[in-house]
């Protein structure tokens, strides 16, 4: 009996307890009936199949997430890449600086709004917990500043819409959704940290002063 239980594949199970279970002497598993020897056994297995189908959903876990994180990466891609071949296809530089149609009024407004949008995400993002060391979330410490910033982001894509719009008529919503759209996503390609958003508020301020060079 004892020959047949070392056999057995006990030996992927608990490792502790299946090893002190065939370590026992032949003299003790005589002793013990063959209802206990079939109890433990039982036992035994029935740990090592939770065992494995833990295991089994911790790589799954592990393999969704992954799959998830490839995902997200691609979606903004796709939105970084696309809204940057839109602006180069439309000239939207040379648009925005050259075209005496764009209603200026409301390019005022709309730059205005996405300034202080900037200004928001550089609060949130550098200020609060590099200069002011807060460790809270941004809900619970300033739970008015998301729907701010969202308010301001609404507005800046209607008044560049109303600003575009005696150039690009209709096609302006599509235009104005898509560059914004990149422009979000663009962030998230930013490393995280203090670095990312160094590099955010960098990379802005760049692109304000020299995209009159950007345009064909």
């Amino acid at each position: 009996m004892a020959s047949t239980l070392r056999n057995r594949q006990t030996t992927k199970l608990d490792e502790e307890e299946t090893a002190q279970f065939l370590q026992t002497d032949e003299a003790t598993i005589r002793r013990k009936s063959p209802e206990e020897f079939a109890q433990k056994q039982s036992e035994l297995i029935r740990k090592y199949e939770l065992k494995r189908k833990q295991e089994r959903q911790q790589r799954l876990e592990k393999w969704v997430g992954r799959m998830n994180w490839l995902s997200d990466k691609v979606q903004v891609l796709a939105w970084v890449i696309g809204a940057g071949y839109l602006m180069y296809y439309i000239n939207f530089f040379g648009v925005f600086w050259d075209n005496e149609d764009v209603d200026r009024f409301w390019l005022t407004i709309a730059l205005a709004s996405m300034g202080l949008n900037i200004v928001l995400i550089f609060y949130l993002s550098f200020i609060l917990p590099y200069v002011f060391k807060v460790e809270e979330e941004w809900e619970v410490y300033c739970p008015r500043v998301i729907p701010a910033a969202t308010a301001i982001g609404v507005l800046f894509m209607f008044t560049g819409i109303l600003a575009f719009w005696p150039v690009w008529g209709w096609f302006t919503i599509p235009i104005v959704f898509i560059v914004f759209m990149g422009f979000i996503n663009a962030l998230q390609l930013l490393p995280g940290g203090m670095l990312g958003s160094l590099l955010f508020f960098v990379g802005f301020v760049l692109l304000i002063l020299y995209s009159h060079y950007l345009k064909l």
